[in-house]
């Protein structure tokens, strides 16, 4: 938390730049430590940073789809899809943020078929590619993202 009580994440470039991402709104503020009245506790605030950009975005967009979840605690294909899409508005890729042997199988499959690679979240949904099961992958990947975005903002409690 910054003094004026507004959550952000903090990445120090350099020792005399500091960029801020405020988690509520996912926009960005560049601040140089001279520039600024909010550098002093920006750089107090700057041991807490956890969440990468991605956590950061898949994690807010899957704890506001939270409340529409079923009865059976899970959300519906139609909500996965449309933080794939957001997900895609914003440039991410599934290659570069999936894990473990899926991401693998994933970047060989784009190696082996450039003409049919899968380049955004909205196609890994809906792929049928090479036997991968992408669709748990990215399921997998964005509850990851929600439980990092959680614990970094103080929601883990609810």
């Amino acid at each position: 938390m910054c003094c004026c009580s507004t959550p952000i994440a903090v990445v120090i470039h350099s020792l005399d730049f500091v960029e801020t991402r405020s988690i509520r709104s996912l926009g960005t503020t560049r601040l140089w430590s001279g520039g600024c009245q909010r550098a002093a506790c920006i750089w107090k605030s700057a041991l807490l940073i956890t969440l990468s950009d991605f956590d950061a975005a898949a994690g807010k967009l899957m704890s506001d789809a939270r409340p529409r979840r079923g009865e059976n605690n899970r959300l519906a294909s139609t909500e996965y899809e449309e933080i794939a899409r957001e997900l895609d508005r914003a440039g991410f890729k599934p290659v570069d943020h999936l894990e473990g042997k899926r991401r693998e199988h994933l970047a060989n499959w784009n190696k082996r078929n450039p003409r049919k690679a899968i380049k955004s979240f909205t196609a890994a949904l809906s792929s049928k590619a090479g036997g991968i099961n992408l669709r748990r992958a990215v399921h997998r990947r964005l509850n990851r993202a929600e439980s990092a975005w959680k614990r970094q903002s103080g929601l883990s409690a609810l």
